[in-house]
């Protein structure tokens, strides 16, 4: 390896079709406000048919909603009623003035960003809404996938719709290719949308309305890159397209980090620099903003209401329907968090935020975190999600009780699962599939897995040292900026675990940045896996697997596969002479007498 370091609307679209049917004659014209059985949703819109337990809503954008009426509230229901029993009346001559408008998109981003409120946080906010828990509702189907033509890529996923989409991709530049399928949970079905030309595109969100799939440039069409967006329409079977437009255009880190869902046909951006954006479709209006400072994870609770954002030093939340931070705290007295993800569990009181092998639990009701672990072994590459509430999910493969800290399951070929709820969306070349994990019961003997949480007899046990315990196990960091000739710097910065079962991960990250202007050309993060050796002074490390995370660069002559090539190449073991400093400070020196000072990341947990 190439060492970087030293060497919608939730309830109201449970089930989402459109419809293209006439009014009935004694339906009224004018709107009104519809609102879900829970009551937090809800949409303005008229009622256009109603065929017996379902009735038809059309926005004012002509959007058509077909919703199952007894999940309307109990108001909206008696409204029904009390129409069916009214004596019909004339239907009253179409104008213009019923036919809906044009929808008026803008095409002017930066306009909208400057008018667009700015949403503050500060470390003392914590409002966030906690509901009671729900159940599952029912037994997911999967969807089958045709076999590929060329790469398949990663898909998105709309946890209300309970939709997964995922495209293929074949050819490079004219002659590419991309081939998108839609998935449908609760029926089983695919949507195979015919092959696009000369584009290579995949999606990164599916809209509420449930025909809109929100696409990202891949930059393989030679036309369009990570800056570009592009909404699909899907209907009867066709793909219409929208204009490509950069929601980031001007910004000095334009490239798009995610785009995920939000309620009532809205979309929520990131730029690679942390500055997110809720945007109403199709009209692309910004409707609020909130710069994080630096590149955050994200994750959407199941019905979109709420997303939680976390960086390294800040955890923020917001309320998707009311475009508010409604809790937010710094991530400081939990010690340095390198690479977080952040995951809601199902029943959404709590959440799981990862710092490479570390869990952390925070309690959303009393803003407490209840639990900081350390997980050896694994990193986090292919995602870190809370799929169950007894049970996290790291890397895609290790199951651990959040409880424990044991692993108690291993998987193998679930990618980067996407968290839906109760589920965990997957792809293969084969199928989509919402898994409920675990997949299986834990526990053996009759033992549940929440008792096994608490009793110790059923831990596993630990794995044994094969050598004397070392001064070194647990977790460390080292940084080092350099000026080169160039006159650009470097800033390095490794993390490294060293475990007792003698596995070391050691995690580094490379930013190139201008010397003239400080703006980052490249950003590269690897992950090294192997074996360490510690006898009197001497440390030697073996590498066994190394990997590339995450490549970020504004500079064409640097490439992703350049790295990918020189990461690939393993490098020979290599020992150092280690002079311990303190209990949390020590120092490895190379045969040239280089000197690399490791600093200890505590794990003290800091209860609020």
């Amino acid at each position: 390896m190439f060492r970087i370091a030293i060497g919608i609307i939730p309830s109201l679209l449970f089930c989402l079709t459109f419809a293209a049917a006439a009014a009935q004659d004694n339906l009224p014209s004018t709107e009104r406000v519809w609102k879900d059985s829970s009551g937090r949703f809800q949409v303005t819109a008229k009622l256009i048919e109603q065929v017996g337990k379902k009735v038809v809503l059309q926005t004012r954008s002509g959007r058509k909603i077909e919703i199952p009426s007894d999940r309307l509230s109990d108001a909206d229901q008696t409204y029904l009623k009390n129409m069916e029993s009214a004596p019909s009346s004339p239907a009253p001559p179409t104008s213009d003035a019923d036919q809906p408008k044009p929808i008026e998109v803008s095409n002017d981003p930066e306009a909208e960003l400057d008018s667009a409120p700015r949403l503050k946080f500060s470390n003392t906010v914590w409002n966030v809404k906690v509901s009671a828990p729900k159940s599952s509702e029912f037994e997911p189907t999967p969807v089958a996938l045709p076999k590929p033509h060329g790469n398949r890529q990663a898909h998105a996923a709309n946890s209300l719709l309970m939709k997964a989409a995922v495209s293929d991709i074949s050819g490079s530049g004219p002659s590419a290719q991309t081939r998108l399928m839609i998935g449908d949970f609760r029926t089983g079905q695919l949507t195979e949308l015919p092959a696009v030309s000369g584009t290579a595109m995949q999606p990164n969100a599916i809209l509420g309305d449930g025909s809109t799939v929100v696409m990202i440039g891949m930059g393989k069409d030679r036309t369009t890159t990570n800056e570009d967006l592009q909404s699909w329409d899907i209907r009867d079977g066709k793909v219409q397209r929208g204009d490509i437009w950069k929601p980031y255009a001007g910004q000095s880190n334009p490239g798009i980090r995610f785009a995920t869902a939000g309620p009532d046909n809205r979309l929520i951006t990131c730029s690679k620099g942390g500055h997110i954006v809720a945007w109403q479709m199709p009209q692309r209006r910004a409707l609020w903003q909130i710069e994080m400072g630096s590149p955050p994870y994200w994750h959407t609770n199941a019905n979109l209401s709420q997303l939680a954002i976390a960086s390294a030093t800040q955890l923020v939340m917001v309320d998707l329907l009311e475009g508010k931070v409604t809790g937010s705290q710094s991530l400081s007295d939990l010690g340095r968090i390198y690479y977080p993800k952040v995951s809601f569990n199902p029943s959404e009181d709590k959440l799981y935020l990862s710092s490479i092998g570390r869990v952390l639990i925070l309690d959303l009701r009393r803003n407490e975190w209840i639990q900081d672990t350390e997980i050896s072994g694994v990193g986090t590459s292919n995602g870190a999600i809370f799929c169950d509430d007894d049970y996290v999910l790291i890397d895609g493969s290790t199951l651990v009780d959040w409880k424990s800290g044991a692993k108690v399951d291993q998987y193998s070929g679930l990618g980067a699962p996407i968290p839906m709820g109760h589920f965990a969306c997957v792809v293969s070349s084969s199928e989509l599939r919402a898994l409920d994990l675990p997949l299986k019961p834990v526990a053996e003997n009759g033992t549940s897995p929440k008792s096994m949480a608490t009793d110790s007899t059923s831990q596993p046990k630990e794995v044994a040292a094969d050598k004397p315990a070392s001064e070194l196990l647990g977790r460390w960091k080292f940084e080092l900026e350099e000026t080169y000739a160039s006159g650009n710097k470097g800033m390095n910065r490794s993390t490294y675990r060293f475990a007792p079962d003698g596995t070391y991960e050691v995690y580094s990250t490379l930013a190139m940045s201008s010397g003239s202007n400080s703006q980052q050309l490249y950003s590269v993060t690897s992950r090294e896996r192997g074996t360490w050796t510690h006898e009197g002074k001497k440390f030697c490390m073996t590498e066994t697997k190394s990997d590339l995370v995450e490549f970020q660069s504004s500079v064409p002559e640097v490439s992703r596969q350049t790295f990918e090539t020189a990461i690939a190449q393993k490098s020979p073991p290599v020992c150092y002479a280690v002079f311990i400093k303190t209990k949390n400070l020590v120092e490895f020196r190379d045969t040239q007498g280089n000197a690399m000072p490791l600093q200890r990341i505590t794990t003290e947990l800091n209860v609020r």
